[in-house]
């Protein structure tokens, strides 16, 4: 299932499935945000956060009543002034490769028509090839890239874009 973060009014579980964001940026990058991050991150109207999930553990008889939540994937990004920024995307591992970083894609993208952006950008690890021929697959571009601008190891960023033409609503 995707939803949307600020679409679930329950506090309660809105905390608990920042948890487990928090828990997969830990496993995915070597900088991860911490749930603290994520929290003030959420705490602004122009941040946006879909979460891909399925239900480990069901209540006998109630299909909307999820005791375990498995989190699938996720992507995080903002919205301001019509420039839309991908902030972060992260895919279970054992889902890599099997469609789930494209649906999270489609679906950021369709949102971005919907909030009429009108450009998006991110930056990437030069090496992260999955990444890029993912972002390539969406029609972001290379406009700039910063020399060794990670550390851990040493390796460029590509600043990559794309201007919006095919996803307005």
């Amino acid at each position: 299932m995707l939803q949307r973060l600020e679409d679930i009014e329950n506090t309660e579980k809105r905390s608990k499935l920042l948890a487990l964001v928090a828990e997969m940026e830990s496993s995915t990058f070597a900088h991860p945000w911490s749930l603290e991050d994520l929290t003030r991150n959420q705490s602004y109207d122009y941040n946006h956060l879909y979460l891909a999930t399925a239900c480990g553990k069901a209540v006998a008889g109630k299909l909307d009543d999820c005791q375990e939540t498995i989190l699938l994937g996720y992507v995080l990004y903002s919205d301001v002034a019509d420039d839309a920024e991908l902030l972060r995307i992260a895919v279970a591992d054992n889902l890599r490769g099997k469609g789930m970083g494209s649906t999270l894609m489609e679906t950021m993208m369709q949102d971005l028509g919907r909030l009429n952006a009108e450009k998006l950008s991110l930056e990437v690890r030069e090496k992260n090839a999955s990444a890029i021929h993912l972002y390539e697959k969406f029609g972001l571009s290379e406009i700039f890239r910063r020399e060794n601008y990670y550390q851990d190891p040493v390796e460029d960023a590509l600043i990559m874009q794309k201007r919006f033409r095919d996803y307005r609503a």
